[in-house]
């Protein structure tokens, strides 16, 4: 595209004609709308991740309960077999 390139200068609208000037707005809108998608797309990969943190938190937790659960209930087996001698 003559009068733009990224490393270039700023381009002058008045020295570009029509046609460069509407592929110059089309580039910076499909830049803005690709920024757009690849924002939208890191906030939902976040979110994704919030919400398996979240559930890992949960399974650890019932991880917990659950192994507290069987050291009550070995200790309650444990007593038993005494009582049962």
């Amino acid at each position: 595209m003559h009068g733009y390139c990224l490393k270039m200068r700023k381009p002058n609208p008045r020295t570009m004609s029509d046609k460069e000037q509407l592929k110059l707005k089309n580039y910076i809108v499909s830049i803005n709308l690709h920024m757009a998608r690849l924002q939208r797309n890191n906030m939902e990969s976040l979110q994704r991740w919030k919400e398996w943190a979240a559930g890992a938190e949960r399974r650890k937790a019932e991880d917990r309960e659950r192994t507290k659960r069987l050291k009550e209930l070995e200790e309650l087996l444990k007593v038993g077999e005494t009582n049962y001698k």
